[in-house]
């Protein structure tokens, strides 16, 4: 045999090798890639049932202390429920068969006591029983409608005035 077909049967052999040790890679890696089985969807004081702040704040704090639903809320009952229904339409989802979405009401409950505390979103978990997860994705979208909502009564400074102060 020659040196040139040594040679060239060498780089053959090396890139099949290559070959087999990347497909055999790839497999490892996809096995320990592979998740595991969750056992629960959510803790189960979180879905042992509704019973944080929003069932309190409904029926104890509406009818007996109603400055205390504002020192919970940072609004009176009646502008809660006029900010409510505005951004009802843009928060609402409808449920799944597997489980039920967050309530229109709940979301802004979480979003106003987030926007008057700035509690952390494992307290607030903790105090509406919803995931943290969950309220990480709903209250952009519920601060949006917020906003939306109230942006013709949201007055703001012209730039121009802004730059002369400062």
């Amino acid at each position: 045999m020659s040196v040139v077909k040594m040679e060239q049967l060498v780089a053959e052999g090396c890139i099949a090798m290559c070959e087999i040790l990347a497909i055999e890679s790839m497999n490892v890696h996809t096995l320990e890639r592979k998740r595991r089985r969750r056992k629960w969807w959510t803790k189960g004081w979180i879905a042992a049932g509704r019973a944080g702040a929003a069932t309190f704040i409904d029926p104890e704090l509406r009818s007996k202390w109603p400055g205390d639903f504002r020192n919970m809320l940072p609004m009176s009952e009646m502008h809660f429920y006029n900010l409510l229904e505005r951004v009802r339409p843009h928060i609402t989802e409808t449920g799944t068969n597997i489980r039920q979405a967050v309530t229109a009401k709940l979301k802004a409950e979480v979003t106003l006591r987030y926007l008057a505390t700035g509690d952390s979103f494992k307290s607030l978990e903790i105090m509406f029983r919803v995931p943290k997860s969950t309220i990480s994705q709903f209250l952009p979208g519920t601060c949006t409608a917020i906003y939306k909502a109230l942006e013709e009564l949201i007055k703001v400074r012209s730039r121009a005035i802004f730059t002369l102060i400062c």
